[in-house]
């Protein structure tokens, strides 16, 4: 039979096992970061290739987000062709949903980004804010804020 005194041992063991710091994984390297970003400008760019007005201009912007991000991954030692290209046939209708996915994207890499990086970011979601807007994305709270 099982004593009472052992299972308040047993008890107090476990809840010590318990105790200690909450330990936060690291942000993911800045590098990492930047692939995902890339990956999803060049989707977006992808989807409107070939369009004109101002879907072209959007792509263009986001063409040139795309070179950005690939001069600062390589600047910090990164490879940026091992950021996968679109696979798929551009489809202009998905344009809306790459335009957020590279907003979602730009805005969950800031916490990793320092110094020069952190200011690219800023100008990266900016940038890629305002496209969404102007493709007429319907409002909803902004990436990164609980809804």
């Amino acid at each position: 039979m099982v004593r009472r005194r052992a299972l308040l041992a047993l008890g107090g063991a476990t809840l010590l096992a318990g105790c200690g710091k909450d330990q936060k994984p690291a942000p993911p390297s800045a590098v990492d970061v930047m692939r995902g970003e890339l990956t999803a400008e060049r989707a977006l760019a992808h989807d409107l290739a070939g369009a004109s007005g101002l879907e072209a201009r959007i792509a263009a912007r986001s063409a040139d987000r795309a070179r950005r991000l690939a001069a600062a991954i390589s600047s910090q030692g990164g490879d940026p062709h091992e950021a996968p290209e679109p696979g798929s046939e551009p489809d202009p209708a998905a344009a809306v949903g790459r335009a957020r996915a590279a907003l979602e994207a730009h805005v969950t890499a800031l916490p990793s980004l320092t110094g020069d990086l952190r200011s690219l970011g800023a100008d990266l979601v900016s940038g890629s804010a305002a496209d969404l807007a102007l493709l007429g994305a319907p409002p909803d709270a902004f990436p990164g804020t609980p809804r």
